[in-house]
């Protein structure tokens, strides 16, 4: 219960959205352990690939725009790539095959008929020898086939460890990487662009886009309408934020995104990257009407809500919040 607007989604964001300090901080240091490991696997197997810096971390758990519960973090692990070359497909201009070259990794082996590596079969080698380390349950490729995931058997999360290679252009180091595509080959991605954008938005909005992000995120995941893809959604609400003078407080914060979203979700989402195509390519349009209307009507709550926290109202107001965070928001009193 809360007596304040303020008091209730200080209540919320602690007992039901954001994550632990505490936890984050143990997760953190599980994440580390276990990449210390990872990076001696070379040296326990010689046919395992070589890997290389950066160390890089991607995902909800780096951005920080995880909501509870902390259920996966992610790891991409940079492999030796030295002589090796990418090539596209002339048919899909998001896909790449990955040339051995030269290389003396290890990792050269494992190819295709065709003589490129085999995203696949590298997730497989990743696989078994990470099946081997102590202190976890179990080693599996992730249902997409872009990532190994290990269960641990002593905390509640599970780590994605992505293997990648690193792109230059002869001029600049690491212009991006190349991950699996599920499919056997590669596609690019660049986990630092996103970490970039998001520090610079946030920065822009005096640290209020980061806990929106997670308020309205909680929304997504428990609205009646389709749940919108996490990348996707995550990335409306920047670009949003990005073109939108500073906001002061939360409250206006997730007012803003129920605004301006309820249009943004009806538009192509390019990827911010410029690596890969839209990221709702596979979003029809009934559904995107689905939830730019969800949008709409919580637009109209959360300016109600505003109305009434200008009044000096605070049961309304947060009655208002209730009807779009639901019974987990606080009640009055």
């Amino acid at each position: 219960m809360a007596r304040t607007v303020r008091a209730a989604f200080e209540e919320f964001r602690r007992k039901v959205v954001d994550l632990d300090a505490d936890e984050v901080q143990m997760a953190r240091s599980s994440r580390d352990f276990l990449l210390n490991q990872i990076f001696r696997l070379p040296d326990k197997d010689p046919d395992f690939p070589w890997l290389t810096d950066p160390r890089v971390f991607f995902g909800s758990f780096a951005r920080r725009t995880k909501i509870q519960p902390l259920d996966d973090i992610d790891i991409l692990v940079v492999m030796h790539g030295g002589g090796g070359y990418e090539r596209s497909y002339p048919q899909d201009q998001y896909r790449f095959k990955v040339d051995p070259g030269e290389m003396k990794s290890p990792v050269r082996y494992l190819t295709d008929d065709e003589g490129f590596i085999n995203s696949t079969k590298v997730l497989l080698k990743f696989r078994d020898a990470l099946s081997s380390l102590r202190y976890y349950e179990k080693a599996e490729i992730h249902k997409r086939g872009e990532a190994v995931t290990l269960k641990l058997r002593s905390y509640p999360w599970n780590f994605d460890i992505v293997p990648a290679f690193g792109v230059t252009d002869g001029f600049n180091p690491l212009i991006y990487f190349l991950i699996p595509d599920g499919k056997g080959h590669w596609k690019r991605t660049d986990p630092r662009r996103d970490d970039e954008r998001v520090k610079r938005i946030n920065q822009k909005h005096n640290g209020i886009v980061l806990p929106v992000i997670r308020l309205v995120k909680y929304w997504n995941r428990k609205s009646k309408v389709p749940t919108m893809m996490s990348y996707w959604f995550e990335t409306i609400a920047l670009s949003i934020f990005e073109n939108i003078d500073p906001v002061q407080t939360l409250q206006i914060g997730v007012y803003s995104f129920f605004e301006y979203a309820a249009a943004s979700v009806l538009e192509p989402c390019p990827d911010p990257k410029n690596l890969g195509p839209n990221l709702d390519e596979n979003v029809d349009n009934e559904t995107r009407r689905k939830i730019s209307d969800e949008l709409s009507k919580c637009a109209e709550i959360a300016f109600s809500a505003l109305i009434y926290e200008k009044i000096d109202n605070h049961r309304l107001a947060i009655s208002e919040w209730r009807k779009i965070f639901g019974s987990e928001f606080p009640t009055y009193g």
